[in-house]
């Protein structure tokens, strides 16, 4: 199954702020699809009277199987962060008929389920000390006898 995690994740891979978000993807097996910077911001410091630029790379698209094809950066007219956009060759899978299991559960079926459910005994069930015990119990017994009113169908998937 293919994975993508893309946003501002305040994780900088540029520098040492990025330790965390580096150990989360080497530990999941993901990569970073895009090396450029993210937001680049410019600062006035009226005491030195210097400008100073910083450079930082949150806003990532992340995945886990998948060599991008290509990635951009591009600026933001709106934000100090860039839009980080990637594409990938997905190919594609034959549509195949697809086949569910599902249960008849009609109004007249529901209502038999429900009366036999009332007429349920948990007396017997009293005697079990474990919770796994006690369901598999009623799963074998009770419940067995329910499931065949709603039944279940092999259906064409639509």
């Amino acid at each position: 199954m293919n994975l993508f995690i893309n946003g501002d994740l305040n994780n900088d891979l540029l520098n040492q702020n990025g330790t965390h978000l580096s150990r989360f993807m080497h530990r999941y097996e993901l990569i970073n699809d895009s090396s450029d910077p993210t937001r680049t911001v410019t600062k006035f410091y009226t005491k030195t009277e210097t400008y100073k630029t910083s450079s930082t790379l949150i806003d990532v698209i992340l995945s886990n199987k998948l060599i991008p094809y290509d990635s951009f950066v591009f600026d933001c007219p709106f934000s100090d962060h860039c839009f980080t956009a990637a594409s990938y060759n997905l190919g594609y899978e034959e549509f195949k008929e697809k086949f569910i299991w599902r249960r008849n559960l009609s109004k007249a079926r529901r209502k038999k389920i429900r009366l036999r459910l009332l007429d349920l005994s948990f007396g017997h069930l009293e005697s079990f000390i474990s919770p796994e015990e006690f369901w598999m119990s009623l799963k074998s017994n009770d419940l067995q006898r329910t499931y065949l009113i709603a039944y279940h169908r092999w259906r064409k998937y639509q």
